[in-house]
């Protein structure tokens, strides 16, 4: 159960990194169309477009013809165009504040439409002179909801700007001192080995009216996110971790009566429309974190 449970993990890194792949958890005998974007601050956004599975059907089938559209503020930026399979992609870079419009129009199906905010990003400092041993120190301002997660380096590094290499490792278990966390994915074993509760991978921080230092733990060398998220992503990653949850306890016989649905916002179909904007801190143990 571990490595199913360690699957579900790579596949929402996966998410949160911005490539979104169709999660089906209750297939039906009803084919929707699936769609998944998710805008991010970079020079160009991607979509995937698909049916979903039927009952017994291991893989999704793409739709070849379609028009994507997408708008800011009610007028067309651009058209998706297909660059492979199931894969459409859009150049253009999102600014902060601004709404959204996705239109999906295929062939024998009712148009799909979806709409989302682009997030400003998290305003965060680093406050290295108060870490602790496997303690990063931060402070962040009162924003909307902040998703915080960290990836292990094998070795110093520096770096800039700040990214994440594919050879760097999502850390499964993570925990803060922070003050209003949501902790719907506590886990229920012992603490992080610090201070804290250990949380499955991910940090949903909640505004806080009052901000104040906070530390999030066991991290040593490593790189930190914080991702601002727009409301649909935000309710999307937090029921995908909710329904990873009720897997992962596998010998409880209540997740049988589990109800939870991973969360869509496209009107006449499924999938995900939203947005987030990331900040990254690089954390060394003996090198300067940058220069």
């Amino acid at each position: 159960m571990k490595i199913h449970l360690l699957g579900w993990i790579v596949v929402l890194t996966l998410c949160l990194c911005g490539c979104v792949d169709t999660i089906d958890l209750n297939p039906s005998a009803e084919r929707k169309v699936v769609v998944n974007c998710i805008l991010k601050p970079e020079n160009a956004q991607k979509l995937t477009l698909t049916y979903s599975a039927l009952p017994g059907i291991n893989h999704y089938e793409e739709i070849a013809q379609a028009t994507i559209t997408l708008f800011e503020d009610e007028k067309s930026v651009g058209k998706f165009h297909k660059t492979g399979y199931a894969q459409w992609e859009l150049d253009f870079t999102p600014t902060a504040g601004r709404m959204y419009k996705l239109t999906v129009e295929t062939d024998g199906n009712t148009p799909i439409t979806a709409t989302t905010r682009f997030p400003h990003p998290t305003p965060v400092r680093r406050l290295k002179k108060m870490d602790g041993d496997g303690h990063r120190s931060f402070e962040k301002d009162s924003t909307g909801v902040v998703w915080a997660f960290a990836f292990e380096k094998e070795q110093d590094t520096i770096m800039r700007p700040v990214r994440i290499d594919p050879r760097f490792k999502l850390l499964a278990n993570i925990g803060t001192n922070y003050a209003r966390l949501d902790n719907f994915n506590q886990r229920q074993d012992d603490l992080i080995g610090g201070t804290t509760k250990n949380h499955l991978a991910y940090l949903r921080m909640l505004p806080d009216n009052n901000p104040a230092p906070f530390y999030i733990e066991k991290l040593y060398s490593c790189v930190v996110v914080f991702r601002s998220v727009s409301d649909e992503y935000d309710q999307y990653l937090k029921s995908s971790i909710a329904k990873m949850l009720v897997f992962e306890a596998f010998d409880d016989p209540t997740q049988w009566l589990d109800e939870s649905e991973i969360y869509s916002n496209m009107e006449n179909g499924t999938g995900i429309f939203g947005a987030y904007s990331d900040v990254l801190f690089n954390c060394n143990m003996t090198l300067p974190d940058d220069l």
